[in-house]
């Protein structure tokens, strides 16, 4: 088999916004790095119809080389394992590998439901992907830590890889033959992991809560290089909370500062870790956007979650950062354990951000299937509707044969399932007034 990969992006994202292939950017450095020809295909631009059909995007990969990886989140599961039998019909040696946060948590539960998923890279892919191709040369599949998947024995699922700890030895991802005015803004991340616990949250689940951070040095070289070569001036940092660490924020800003680097940046923050004087200094050195995760309008709630907030804690960081940038904030609905009154509250302390000057997002949660909230639910009931007369982060797809993929195994697609919840029609009916399904939502910073 030929040293040569076709990675594709599946990373849907919203109607309007576009985003650097950021995933399959750093596999193909490290794959680059050892020899391996590495053909990239970003298609989070497929329109709405094509996200729905497995015959248009198989077809779109006719040419592939004989292995092809899916790098995706949960919301474009249904449409790659569709794809993936159709692209395994038409060229029956062709290996088909799924990598990203959708595939990481169901990994078993995705080998034992779909013979024609030969491989699933678990968690980070650099070091995995690498030794995968090279253990297709030599059968060596199991011996490759952080890969499920199923040989000519059965299913398997080798131990979990280590995380790379120092992200300085991980070949730094180009973008030479990107075109970088086709996405949104220009994006970068220079740490990976959150160290906090939230339960509807499953990072943890494949990160650990140890925050692993490139250099400064080399932050900075990223971006003067973007600037230098490609005229960029904004940037989104899209850490789990670029705000962490106030030393490490201020010597990315020093380092760009000192070689001459003007950027405008926006990045994710902890509402209750706001300091005003911090914020207002920020907004002089170019911050323009911060985002923050809520999630509930109950401190009864937001306890149960785990979320380390109140719901003071939170409306006053909302209210500290309004006067000097931009300020998003998400919030979740549809609990299993939300009482009318928690719905109610959520409702309020939206509200109570918009009057304020904030841009709220509001969505229905999702089961993730690596997180501490699902997995204590997994053996309850949960709720499939096809039609959300609401915003809602994940969406069901219009698809009958998706849905059908999606009822037929819901511990592979828990993301497209609802918890049950108190009083379900009472919300439904309040959600689909404030909370439409055109309402918008995102990423962007």
């Amino acid at each position: 088999m030929k040293r040569a990969i076709t990675l594709v992006n599946l990373w849907m994202t919203d109607p309007g916004q576009r985003y650097m292939p950021l995933g399959i950017l750093w596999l193909r450095a490290a794959l680059e790095a050892k020899g391996v020809e590495v053909e990239l295909r970003d298609y989070q631009f497929l329109t709405p119809a094509e996200r729905e059909d497995p015959e248009a995007l198989a077809a779109r990969l006719d040419d592939s080389h004989d292995i092809v990886g899916f790098s995706l989140m949960s919301n474009a599961l249904p449409l790659a394992v569709a794809t993936a039998r159709l692209l395994r019909e038409r060229r029956p040696e062709r290996r088909v590998v799924l990598g990203g946060p959708g595939p990481t948590t169901v990994a078993r539960a995705l080998v034992a439901a779909f013979p024609w998923i030969d491989l699933v890279v678990r968690g980070e892919g650099e070091h995995t992907v690498t030794e995968l191709v090279d253990a297709l040369e030599t059968d060596q599949l199991r011996a490759v830590a952080g890969l499920s998947g199923r040989d000519a024995d059965g299913p398997f699922h080798n131990p979990d890889r280590a995380l790379v700890i120092d992200l300085d030895t991980l070949p730094e991802p180009r973008v030479d033959d990107l075109d970088l005015s086709a996405y949104t803004l220009y994006t970068s991340v220079t740490a990976r992991g959150c160290p906090y616990k939230c339960r509807f949250c499953e990072i943890p689940s494949y990160e650990s809560r140890r925050v692993r951070r490139r250099s400064v040095e080399a932050v900075v070289a990223e971006l003067a290089g973007v600037q230098r070569d490609h005229g960029v001036t904004y940037v989104g940092f899209q850490d789990d909370i670029f705000l962490l660490s106030r030393r490490r924020v201020e010597a990315i800003l020093d380092g760009l500062e000192r070689e001459g680097v003007q950027m405008q940046w926006g990045g994710f923050a902890r509402a209750g870790q706001v300091d005003p004087q911090w914020i207002a200094s920020l907004s002089e050195r170019g911050m323009r956007s911060v985002a923050f995760g809520i999630e509930a309008g109950s401190d009864r709630l937001l306890d149960k979650l785990a979320k380390g907030l109140t719901v003071k804690k939170a409306l006053t960081g909302i209210d500290i950062a309004i006067p000097h940038v931009h300020t998003r904030c998400f919030f979740l609905w549809g609990f299993a354990e939300e009482t009318l009154e928690d719905f109610f509250g959520t409702a309020q302390a939206a509200f109570h951000a918009e009057i304020l000057g904030a841009h709220p997002e509001i969505g229905h949660v999702v089961p993730l299937g690596g997180s501490p909230l699902y997995l204590a639910w997994k053996n309850g009931p949960l709720e499939f509707h096809p039609r959300y007369p609401f915003a809602r982060v994940i969406v069901p797809p219009r698809s009958e044969a998706l849905q059908q993929l999606i009822l037929d195994h819901p511990a592979v697609f828990s993301a497209f399932y609802a918890f049950p919840t108190e009083a379900r029609d009472e919300k439904w009916a309040m959600a689909a007034t404030m909370w439409p399904p055109d309402a918008p939502a995102g990423m962007q910073v």
